[in-house]
């Protein structure tokens, strides 16, 4: 079973009305699913999502659609999931969004593993 993209305004839910969601990703909030909230990059200050790569890696993703976007997100009940979009199927695929990584300034300086003074 393969999880249908969402439109731009699905993505985020809103304020929940349950206890907070734990730190961990992979684990189930206590009561139902989790919302995703908008987190900002501690670096430039702007509104991001984190979502989990195919290989299970927690990425920074800019929480705003953008025209040269290269992933889509799913979400599931309990996380949120980026897949590439191979770039011939780009035009109909629906919001596509950017790595964090690859419009941050100081994306060097969280790369391999964490921040570098």
């Amino acid at each position: 079973m393969t999880s249908q993209p969402l439109p731009h305004h699905q993505l985020t839910a809103p304020a929940p009305t349950e206890p907070a969601r734990p730190a961990a990703l992979d684990q189930p909030a206590p009561t139902g699913p989790p919302a995703y909230r908008t987190d900002r990059c501690r670096s430039c200050n702007s509104p991001i999502w984190w979502a989990r790569t195919p290989a299970g890696r927690s990425m920074p993703v800019d929480a705003v659609p953008s025209p040269t976007g290269t992933l889509q997100l799913h979400r599931t009940a309990h996380q949120l999931l980026a897949d590439v979009v191979p770039a011939e199927q780009r035009p109909d695929a629906g919001p596509l969004y950017l790595s964090h990584f690859a419009t941050c300034p100081s994306a060097w300086s969280w790369r391999s593993g964490g921040r570098r003074g």
